[in-house]
């Protein structure tokens, strides 16, 4: 029978993303392209079971009900933080489970080309402005701004408040003071995540997604405080991710002209074979300003 020493051991294969249970299958690491067996025996629906509730007792949401999908965090000592999410397939539970990394990338390492590491980092030297990260993978977005606030703790004198649904990297205080808060661990949603954004006003905030009318409105009262606001969209390009904001306002021209006087720098990010990433930035220009009052987003310069 599988235990969690062994899913913790599997997270340690090089290349490593997540471990995944399924009844009726054998336990899998999923690695950047395919997945790696690491257990002969397929796994049984109560085994997968058994696993997860092991995991939760251990979890601040000890006492609420599994349901039929969910998401929690646990600490192992020794070991570190895992991220556990699960759902219902075929009437039996399927878990995967990843683990927070301690040590975020350095910026130089991501780049495929290192030369552009200054051009990134100066749009974060001056925190004010909507700063849009567009990529298709969450992956890449997770280590892309890890690294971006891990440098701007080093060398920088600021309040940097996350808000994570889920923490995928531990970042430290060193110059600046990170605030971390994880949903469904430290806030109840996004939503209140913002409100807490909203008392302590920080220089710099980081919103690892919004799926809501209601998210996006507070959201967009924190960016026209004035705080640097820092969005990722997961989407094919540019002009999709401003769409997909779109789709989630009540508002569409509030929203455009929200956008046009306040986003900044929109970076595009794209994984390369060689783990590395291409990284386009647009500024936004006045001529880019029109473009986004008019919803023209497909006119917008490609980086």
């Amino acid at each position: 029978m599988i235990n969690v020493q062994e899913i913790v051991k599997a997270l340690d294969i090089e290349g490593a993303r997540e471990v995944i249970l399924a009844a009726g299958a054998k336990p899998a690491v999923k690695l950047k392209r395919g997945i790696e067996f690491f257990n002969s025996a397929r796994v049984k629906p109560d085994e997968v079971k058994s696993i997860l509730l092991n995991l939760k007792q251990r979890s601040k949401l000890v006492n609420q009900p599994l349901g039929t999908k969910g998401n929690f965090s646990v600490g192992i000592p020794g070991v570190g933080r895992l991220q556990v999410f699960y759902s219902v397939q075929r009437g039996s539970y399927m878990i995967a489970v990843k683990k927070v990394k301690d040590t975020p990338p350095f910026l130089r390492e991501l780049l495929a080309n290192p030369l552009d590491r200054d051009n990134i980092l100066s749009v974060f030297h001056d925190p004010v402005g909507f700063i849009l990260i567009q990529a298709s993978s969450e992956t890449i977005i997770h280590d892309f701004i890890s690294s971006i606030l891990t440098y701007l703790s080093k060398y920088s004198k600021f309040v940097i408040l996350t808000v994570e649904d889920p923490i995928t990297y531990t970042l430290r205080h060193e110059q600046s003071l990170i605030l971390q808060t994880e949903v469904g661990q430290d806030i109840e949603d996004i939503k209140d995540g913002l409100k807490v954004a909203q008392f302590i006003n920080p220089d710099i905030l980081y919103v690892s997604k919004i799926t809501t009318p209601e998210e996006l409105s507070e959201l967009l009262s924190l960016i026209e405080r004035g705080n640097m606001v820092i969005l990722p969209v997961i989407s094919a390009n540019l002009e999709a991710a401003l769409l997909s904001l779109e789709r989630v306002s009540d508002d569409p021209m509030l929203l455009r002209n929200t956008l046009a006087f306040f986003l900044r720098t929109c970076f595009q990010l794209e994984e390369t074979e060689m783990n590395k990433m291409h990284v386009k930035i647009t500024h936004i220009t006045p001529e880019c300003k029109d473009f986004i009052r008019n919803g023209e987003y497909g006119k917008l310069p490609n980086g």
